[in-house]
């Protein structure tokens, strides 16, 4: 079986194609999920984009704004804190280990896994249809658990958390992240496209009903 990384899918396939890889890459799995550092470094996360927020605030009194990826950020960085406040309240270290998980070194959830090719796939922006469309086709071949399900949406947050932190800095001249982070890569999108493109995906998420994939 392959091994995670931070470049897990390349998108230009067709939409089969990824389902049929993915089942591929997921279907054998163990029974706990034991690498909860990939939540403990929302902390991480937060303080490079905390730092890049009082940057960027400066930068904009200033009126030196960069692109329209620095105005997201700045007219949404609330929308961050609570994402990573919701993920470190609803992904307890006790329900992570109850997860899935695909790897049988590093024990990274299955669903975690999923949620990270889902971004990569759909380009960051992923659409309420998207996810419908790619549970259905997954799940004709992979059942996945309750508790994955729910987990699901944490899951995508953190992503696009972990996007933000890894990109915001490329928007910044002569600063530097505080904590260097994994990332995943996308060619040929811009940096202020990237972050652009991520936080409105997280507001959408804040507006899903996501009881309705349960």
């Amino acid at each position: 079986m392959k091994t995670f990384s931070s470049k897990e899918y390349i998108s230009q396939i067709t939409f089969e194609d990824f389902i049929n890889e993915i089942v591929d890459l997921s279907r054998e799995t163990q029974e706990q999920s034991l690498d909860y550092d990939i939540v403990e470094k929302t902390e991480d996360h937060l303080e490079n984009l905390s730092k890049a927020f009082l940057v960027l605030s400066k930068n904009a009194e200033k009126k030196k704004i960069a692109s329209s990826g620095v105005e997201w950020f700045l007219d949404n960085y609330h929308v961050i804190l609570e994402a990573v406040e919701l993920i470190q309240d609803d992904l307890p270290q006790d329900y992570f280990k109850k997860l899935p998980s695909i790897n049988p070194d590093l024990k990274i959830p299955r669903v975690y896994f999923l949620a990270r090719n889902i971004i990569k796939y759909f380009e960051i922006e992923v659409l309420q249809n998207d996810l419908h469309d790619f549970l259905d086709a997954y799940q004709e071949e992979i059942s996945l658990q309750m508790s994955e399900l729910w987990a699901l949406p944490l899951m995508l947050r953190l992503s696009l958390v972990q996007i933000l932190s890894g990109t915001i800095f490329d928007l910044i001249e002569d600063q530097k992240a505080i904590n260097q982070v994994g990332n995943i890569e996308f060619n040929q999108i811009e940096p202020g496209e990237v972050v652009a493109r991520a936080l409105r995906t997280l507001v959408l998420f804040d507006h899903i009903d996501w009881k309705s994939y349960f």
